[in-house]
Parts: C-alpha cells; structure tokens; sequence
C-alpha cells in the first residue's frame, strides 16, 4: 500500500518534468544564428521527458500491482547492478510500451495515432535517440574527451545539428535560400517549430495516458499537470509561445 507521501511525491515528479519540457521548449525556440548552446535544451528535455515517461511507468505499476515499482524496475540488468538507467530509448520501448493495453488503444483513434507515431516517427525517435545519448553519459562529452575515453560517443550538439540540416532539407528551396541573409532568422524559426513540434506530439501522447490510459485513479488525480500537453489540438502544434506560458 503506498504511503500518502509516495502519492505526493509522483505528483511533485510529474509536475517537475511539465516544467522541464516547457522550459526546454523556450530554450530551443531561443535558438538562432547568435548561439550555438544546444547544451541547455537538450539538458532540459532529456531529463522532463525522462521523468515523464518513469511517472507513467511508476502509475501503471501502481494499478496492475498495488504499489509501486523500486528502482530495479527501471534497470537494464536487474540481477546485475539494479541502478536505474537513463536510456529514455528503452523506456520508451520496453516500459511506456507497457502502458498501451489493448483495450486503451483498440477504441480509442487517438490511442491508436500515439503508437503509431511512438513506434514508427523517425524524426521523433531520432530525437530521442539523441536525448537519450545526452541522458546516459554524452552530458559529459567534452570531460569524456579530457578524460581520456577513447569512445566517448556521438557528440550531442553534432547529432542537434545534424537533426536541423535534416529538417531543412525538406524544404526544396533550401540551397536558395541559405545565401540570402534575411532569411537566416526564418531558418531557424522553421526548424525550432518542427522540432518543437516534435516534443509537443511525444508530451501529448504521454499526457494521454493519465487520463484516458487505463493507468489508474493516481495518474489521473496527477494528470493535470500535463493539460497544455493533453488539450493541444493538432492545428495547435508548434504554436505555443512559451517565453508567455506558466511553467
């Protein structure tokens, strides 16, 4: 039986990753030819999206057994060290993959849109991949250099960079484009809105699941705080203005 401090808590968790992922989505819409710190909206995101994800793995724990998970639950190799990992991949595909029931996602179209996208963006899972990376150790890539590692991994503002060259390549006039100063400022809004789409879409599809995913009288007691996310239309992605939203 969990205390009335753990259900404190897990709302308190929830409420930190909202706060994570709209100040993460500030900061990459701060983004623009004047800087080149990837660092702090990658920092920001990984870990909301992080906690996000474990909060709705911790509430569907909590509804199919009683209590809810220690940290094993969130370790690669239980048997082995049982620390929690921070691969935001795997938990995406090993444990909010969970949450989806078949009787979430068989009547819901809305269900059925968020496994789909889950399961098969590419640019959203690129993304993440990136993010997890950054989550398990490429937050310290520059001291893994100065330390000595001969593999310290993809650099995560390389990998940034190349995941906004792949965003502007899709649109044909690019290359014209690119040379002409007064579009520089336009590049970058393109390119921060559909990332920020991006995030949007993989919050709401989380957001979902604390009110209309099977995951129980606490996910929903918690879940708003995840209601810019839930309400967002799709004619409403990528607009937000979240220099003026509460975080």
């Amino acid at each position: 039986m969990p205390s009335t401090l753990q259900n404190v808590m897990i709302g308190e968790e929830l409420l930190s990753a909202m706060r994570l992922i709209k100040t993460g989505l500030r900061e990459l819409n701060r983004m623009d030819g004047s800087t080149d710190f990837f660092h702090l909206p990658i920092l920001l995101l990984a870990s909301g999206f992080e906690r996000m994800m474990k909060t709705a793995c911790c509430c569907h724990h909590l509804e199919t057994t009683g209590n809810y998970p220690d940290r094993r639950h969130f370790s690669k190799n239980p048997k082995r060290s049982g620390q929690p990992t921070h691969d935001l991949m795997w938990l995406l595909d090993k444990r909010v993959r969970q949450c989806f029931s078949d009787n979430y996602h068989a009547g819901l179209p809305a269900a059925q849109s968020d496994v789909e996208f889950l399961e098969k963006d590419k640019r959203m899972r690129r993304m993440v991949k990136i993010l997890s990376d950054f989550a398990k150790s490429a937050r310290y890539y520059n001291l893994n250099i100065v330390f000595g590692d001969a593999n310290p991994g993809p650099s995560p503002e390389d990998e940034w960079k190349k995941l906004e060259m792949e965003v502007l390549r899709e649109d044909p006039s690019w290359t014209r484009r690119i040379g002409d100063q007064k579009d520089g400022d336009s590049f970058h809004r393109q390119i921060n809105t559909a990332l920020t789409i991006q995030c949007e879409k993989l919050a709401r599809a989380l957001a979902r699941l604390f009110t209309i995913g099977g995951l129980g009288a606490q996910a929903k007691q918690i879940s708003p705080h995840t209601h810019h996310f839930l309400f967002l239309m799709d004619d409403q992605l990528g607009k937000t203005d979240y220099e003026r939203i509460h975080i």
